[in-house]
C-alpha cells in the first residue's frame, strides 16, 4: 500500500480509522482494485513509472463529512486531490500530481437543488453530471438549454471551475458561474457574492457581492472544496440554426479567423464557434465527419489524408428571421474574402425533437452527448492549450512556429482545433504524442513537450489549463515582473491553506512545505 508523505503505516491506520468515522466503512477505499479506478489509465508517465499512486479515496456524502475529511488531513498533514463525476480527459483523469495523496471523491454530492426557470439558473452540488441536470429539465418540461459537454458524464462544477468551454452561447463556462459554496481547508464554509447575505433571494441572480469578487479564487483552485454552485441556463430560443463554414486551402485559416473575429465580437455569431483541419469536408445531406487531425494536428510525416482545408462549427440562436439573417450574413462575409467556400447548416425550431437533429447540431443546441472526444489521451500524449490574439496572421505565424519546431523531432504540425470561446483570443491547441507502452518513446516526447513550454514562453503564449504533469512547466509562462503572480498565488495559498493539504502543485502553486526545490 502507498502511504502519504512523511506518515508512518501506523499513523496512516489511524488516519483510515479517523476517516471511516466520518464517512463510514463503505466510503473508504484502500484494497487495490479500488485504487485503480483513481488512477489515469491514459497518462503518459505510466509507462515512464512515475505515476502518483493513491493511498485512499474518501467519499462524504455532505459539507460536513467534507468538514470532518479537511480535518483529519490537516491533523496530519495528509494531501488530498478532489475530484467527482467525468474522465477529465486530456488534463490528467483522477491522478493527483503528489505520490500518497488521498482522493477526496464528491460523486455522493449529487443533488440538484434548485432549478428556476424563470431566471433561468440552476444551483448543483458537485456529483451532478451534465447529463443529470439535462434530463431532470427534460423530466420537469422547463424550456431551459443547458451548455452540454461531451461525454455527458462530466461534472458541472467540475468543468466550470476547471474553466471547460463548450460549443453553445454559454460556451465560456465560467461567466456563466453564480455563487458559490466553499469549504476552506480550514474547514470554514463561506458563501461568495450575495450568497453571503442571510436568506437572500439573489444568490445565483447576482455574482459580486460587496468588495472584492473571490469567485475566482476557487477556478481552477487549490484553495477550497466547492460544495454548490449556481450556473445560468439559456431560455429555449425559438429558433436555432447550426452550422458549418468549410474553406479548401489550408492557408485559408488566415481569412477565416478576420472574418469570425468581429462577427464574434459584435455577436452575431453568438456560439463558442470552434474550427479544425478538415478531413472530408461537408458531406450531402449533413454536416462532416468531424474534422481534426491526429493529435493537435500532428502528423508524423507528410500532409494529412483528406482536403487541406478547415472546418467552423457555428451556432444561431433566436427569432427564425434573426437567426436566418446572421446567417445569411455569415455567409456573405466569407463568401466575400475567400473563393470557393462551403456553407451546411440545418434550422430547427420549438418545439424541439432531440432525436431529430443531427450530432453536431445536438452539442450547439446543448444537448448532452456520451460520445467520447479525448483531445489526447487515446494516444497517451501531452496536451498544451495555448492562448493566442483572435488574429489569422497571428495564427499562422503560431502554426509555423508549432511545425518548424515540431519539425526537429521528425513530426509536423498542421494545425489543431481552435477554440473561439472568447471574442477576443483563440485557444490554439498543440502537443506531443505518448505512448501506453514504450518508455523510450514517452521519453522523447517529454523532451519535446517540455522544449514546447520553452518555446510558448519564449513567444508569450501561456496555457489556459494544462495536464497534471506540466502544471509547474505551464505555469513558468507566466514570469512577468519576477514571476509576480505565481508568489501572489503562493501567499494566498498559505493564508487559506496553511497546512498545505489540498491539491499541492495544482497549476505550479505549490504550499511552503512542499516549495523548496520545485520547478
Amino acid at each position: 500500500m502507498t502511504i502519504p508523505p512523511g506518515l508512518s503505516q501506523s499513523q496512516f491506520d489511524d488516519a483510515l480509522a479517523e476517516f471511516r468515522g466520518v464517512v463510514g466503512n463503505d466510503w473508504v477505499f484502500t484494497i487495490e482494485e479500488h485504487i485503480e479506478m483513481y488512477r489515469d489509465t491514459s497518462s503518459p508517465l505510466t509507462a515512464l513509472g512515475e505515476q502518483a499512486i493513491p493511498s485512499a479515496a474518501v467519499a462524504p456524502e455532505n459539507v460536513e463529512g467534507v468538514q470532518g475529511v479537511l480535518r483529519v488531513c490537516n491533523d496530519y498533514r495528509i494531501p488530498i486531490w478532489i475530484i467527482s463525476t467525468g474522465k477529465n480527459y486530456t488534463y490528467g483523469g483522477p491522478d493527483a500530481i503528489v505520490n500518497g495523496s488521498v482522493i477526496l471523491d464528491l460523486k455522493r454530492m449529487n443533488r440538484i437543488l434548485e432549478i428556476n426557470e424563470e431566471q433561468a439558473y440552476a444551483l448543483v452540488e458537485p456529483g451532478v453530471s451534465q447529463y443529470d441536470l439535462w434530463i431532470e429539465i427534460q423530466r420537469r418540461g422547463m424550456k431551459l438549454w443547458i451548455d452540454g459537454p461531451s461525454p455527458a458524464y462530466s461534472s458541472i462544477i467540475a468543468n466550470t471551475i476547471e474553466r471547460g468551454v463548450g460549443y453553445g452561447p454559454l460556451g465560456e463556462r465560467i461567466n456563466a458561474q453564480c455563487g458559490m459554496e466553499v469549504v476552506l481547508a480550514t474547514g470554514e464554509v463561506v458563501r461568495t457574492g450575495m450568497g453571503a447575505v442571510a436568506n437572500s433571494e439573489t444568490w445565483q441572480q447576482y455574482k459580486y457581492g460587496l468588495g472584492p469578487w473571490v469567485d475566482g479564487l476557487f477556478s481552477q483552485t487549490s484553495l477550497g472544496v466547492v460544495t454548490k454552485m449556481g450556473i445560468w441556463l439559456y431560455p429555449e430560443p425559438p429558433a436555432f440554426r447550426s452550422a458549418e463554414v468549410y474553406v479548401p486551402n489550408h492557408e485559408d485559416i488566415v481569412p477565416m479567423l478576420d472574418v469570425l473575429r468581429p462577427l464574434r465580437i459584435s455577436n452575431v455569431i453568438p456560439n463558442s464557434a470552434s474550427a479544425s483541419t478538415n478531413r472530408g469536408g461537408p458531406v450531402e445531406g449533413g454536416f462532416g465527419p468531424g474534422g481534426g487531425m491526429p493529435p493537435g494536428g500532428m502528423a508524423p510525416g507528410g500532409p494529412p489524408p483528406g482536403p487541406p482545408g478547415w472546418r467552423c462549427r457555428l451556432g444561431y440562436y433566436g427569432y427564425e428571421r434573426v437567426v436566418d439573417t446572421n446567417w445569411e450574413q455569415t455567409q456573405d462575409e466569407f463568401a466575400s474574402v475567400i473563393d470557393n467556400c462551403q456553407f451546411v447548416s440545418e434550422r430547427y425550431t420549438a418545439p424541439y425533437n432531440p432525436d431529430e437533429m443531427l450530432s453536431e447540431s445536438k452539442l450547439a443546441a446543448g444537448i448532452p452527448s456520451f460520445q467520447e472526444i479525448p483531445l489526447w489521451n487515446h494516444g497517451n500524449g501531452w496536451a498544451a492549450s495555448m492562448v493566442v490574439p483572435f488574429s489569422g496572421r497571428k495564427y499562422w505565424e503560431f502554426l509555423e512556429t508549432i511545425d518548424a519546431f515540431n519539425r526537429q523531432f521528425g513530426r509536423r504540425y498542421f494545425g489543431g482545433p481552435l477554440h473561439m470561446h472568447s471574442p477576443h483570443a483563440l485557444i490554439a491547441l498543440a502537443g506531443v504524442p505518448g505512448s501506453a507502452t514504450d518508455r523510450d518513446f514517452n521519453e522523447r516526447s517529454r523532451e519535446q513537450i517540455v522544449q514546447l513550454h520553452q518555446l510558448a514562453r519564449e513567444n508569450g503564449w501561456g496555457e489556459y489549463r494544462a495536464p497534471l504533469s506540466m502544471m509547474s512547466e505551464a505555469m513558468a509562462a507566466y514570469d512577468w515582473n519576477d514571476a509576480a503572480l505565481l508568489r501572489f498565488n503562493e501567499r494566498i495559498k498559505d493564508a487559506l491553506d496553511p497546512n498545505g493539504i489540498i491539491a499541492p502543485g495544482k497549476n505550479g502553486i505549490w504550499p511552503a512545505r512542499m516549495r523548496e526545490g520545485q520547478a
